[in-house]
């Protein structure tokens, strides 16, 4: 039996997120498509970090 009363538990939050629509914008405003990634990367960046948390990668126009 495991004694659970010593482990260290904390609450753990998997976010995924991209740019809607990142393959249709992309083909008619290339420019827009990418600052639209960049900024979503800046504010997730800036938000979850600022609550202890990391950013582990930037898949495509996403983020994890």
């Amino acid at each position: 039996m495991v004694d659970t009363s010593r482990m260290d538990r904390r609450l753990r939050v998997v976010l995924f997120a991209d740019v809607a629509g990142f393959t249709e914008l992309s083909t008619t405003d290339e420019r827009g498509a990418i600052a639209a990634a960049e900024e979503l990367r800046q504010i997730a960046t800036e938000e979850i970090g600022g609550r202890g948390g990391r950013v582990v990668k930037h898949p495509g126009d996403g983020i994890l």
